[in-house]
């Protein structure tokens, strides 16, 4: 079973991860940009997003950029996604399109970041884990627990991650 990992952002990271939010919200609305795979346009979702990603980025030493409008990179040390919950318990999710990468499920209550574990995306999609729980039309795969512990994920971050994604290779959905 994965140790859940317990990281306090400072007063400045929390402004930092405040401001990036902020910029992409922004730039968001004004491109008219709808939120991904049915997800309700909620500021506070964006906020915790970026905090895990920043806490994922302290926890492994990688690479957090905090860039506004680039979709398409991974959200740490470029090989690593990371998804936050809104409920302690919930699932990690992935989609049809999730990257095949470690993926983080994370829970956070600012100015904590909750680090529940990791879960490779190609472990995750399996078909027993797709169904539409909140019965919105956006089904999705919804992994349980146990999650990989996350010094599992440095480890592969090192050895895998980092090295892969350093040659130019990218992540393919």
């Amino acid at each position: 079973m994965s140790q859940i990992i317990r990281i306090k952002l400072t007063v400045p990271q929390q402004r930092l991860v405040t401001m990036v939010a902020t910029d992409r919200r922004l730039f968001c609305q004004e491109r008219n940009i709808p939120p991904k795979h049915g997800s309700d346009d909620n500021w506070e979702d964006d906020k915790n997003g970026l905090y895990a990603e920043f806490a994922v980025a302290l926890y492994t030493g990688l690479f957090w950029d905090g860039s506004v409008g680039n979709f398409e990179e991974p959200d740490v040390g470029g090989c690593i996604e990371v998804k936050s919950m809104r409920e302690r318990g919930y699932r990690l999710v992935l989609h049809r399109d999730s990257k095949d990468l470690p993926h983080v499920c994370s829970w956070v209550d600012p100015p904590y970041v909750e680090l529940h574990g990791w879960v490779h995306a190609r472990d995750g999609k399996q078909e027993r884990y797709w169904c539409d729980p909140a019965r919105k039309g956006a089904p999705a795969f919804f992994v349980p627990r146990p999650y990989k512990p996350m010094h599992e994920l440095c480890a592969w971050a090192y050895l895998e991650g980092v090295n892969k994604y350093d040659r130019g290779q990218k992540a393919v959905a």
